[in-house]
């Protein structure tokens, strides 16, 4: 039974229960502190790959390291290194070295590279990403079967357009645990390829040998900085990344409050009122500050529509070639057999739920069929 207090006299049993049910706590995402300027764009780097191979281990490959701002940046490309004709450039963010992640100073990256007997692979990031573009690289060692411990789904596109891929689960104590990727995250490439629909982002990552990087768009952390920019100027309590309280002091020891809710596939927000301050209130204060807060609203689902048009930008659609309606020929029952083969390596491997790999797996049917 739901007891009402003074306070909340005037709440409907509805209302009542919704307070009930969100009344755990949640902690956000350190992002910022309270912003003063518009957040930016969504904005993603370019993912650059660049190998060579050593005659002999005591061959020069001739880039040096250094590290600024918690990164490790390349710092220099010798002309006459096996790495002189490659893509990277000077300040490019060191992800991965030869297989290798998570790298603690300039002095390691510059020893795998000495130490590598022969073929030198180094990932990097080029150009800065906005707070709500996740980057992480894992390593896998060198050996394609080791589980990576992340799950993707299918998910509508930017704006509802088109169809995208976002990360479904993270496994505890899989390699992916303590990265800043989070379930719900749009997946915008792995290792540079922008995925076609889960089962080929789960196939990039199986395929891996050494490190394994994902670009992916946040939304959680992009509803986050545009509430903490339009709201800061009230009092925000979030009970949950889809949902949060904003509060302002109205005089007289009153206060309005609002929860907004955030839709998880456009991203946008409706609040509802559950101010202490019944609705046939003669305060003039209390009655700006819901038109205050209504007009609020307003500007926070301009900024993130404005984010999502941005990232259909970052997101590489793929062109659907249609099936032919004919006879499964000899050749088409191989790719048929090797694509049903892939799907049940993925299942076993544990990168494909039951729920994913029936629908992946009637999908390849369907179109065998068609």
């Amino acid at each position: 039974l739901l007891k009402k207090t003074s306070h909340d006299a005037h709440l409907s049993t509805t209302q009542l229960s919704f307070l009930a049910l969100h009344k755990k706590t949640y902690t956000p995402p350190m992002l910022l502190a309270r912003v003063n300027t518009r957040p930016e764009r969504p904005r993603a780097p370019t993912i650059i790959l660049a190998t060579a191979r050593k005659s002999s281990r005591d061959t020069r490959a001739g880039v040096g390291f250094t590290k600024k701002s918690g990164r490790i940046r390349i710092s220099s490309i010798a002309p006459d290194g096996i790495l002189a004709d490659s893509d990277l450039r000077v300040g490019d963010d060191c992800l991965a070295v030869c297989g290798e992640t998570c790298l603690s100073d300039q002095g390691r990256a510059a020893q795998l590279v000495r130490d590598s007997p022969r073929n030198v692979t180094i990932v990097v990031a080029r150009g800065s990403w906005s707070a709500d573009i996740a980057v992480d690289a894992v390593s896998k060692g060198g050996q394609a079967s080791v589980s990576v411990g992340i799950f993707f789904a299918p998910t509508r596109g930017p704006l509802g357009l088109g169809s995208a891929v976002k990360v479904s689960r993270i496994a505890s104590g899989g390699l992916m645990n303590d990265t800043n990727l989070t379930p719900g995250d749009v997946v915008l490439s792995v290792n540079s390829v922008s995925p076609n629909d889960a089962v080929h982002a789960a196939e990039l990552v199986r395929s891996a040998t050494d490190a394994v990087v994902i670009v992916a768009y946040s939304p959680s952390k992009a509803r986050l900085q545009a509430v903490e920019f339009v709201f800061r100027d009230y009092d925000i309590q979030w009970n949950s990344s889809e949902e949060c309280e904003v509060s302002m002091a109205v005089g007289s020891g009153r206060r309005v409050k609002f929860v907004l809710l955030f839709s998880p596939e456009t991203n946008m927000a409706a609040h509802v009122d559950i101010s202490a301050i019944p609705y046939d209130s003669t305060s003039r204060t209390a009655r700006d500050a819901r038109i205050d807060t209504a007009k609020k609203v307003l500007r926070l689902n301009d900024i993130l529509l404005d984010g999502a048009n941005c990232l259909s930008s970052l997101v590489v659609q793929t062109v659907m070639v249609p099936v032919q309606a004919e006879p499964i020929k000899e050749m088409e029952a191989v790719c048929l057999m090797s694509d049903l083969e892939k799907l049940v390596n993925l299942r076993r491997e544990g990168l494909l739920t039951d729920c994913e790999f029936s629908a992946a797996k009637a999908r390849v049917l369907d179109l065998a069929a068609n």
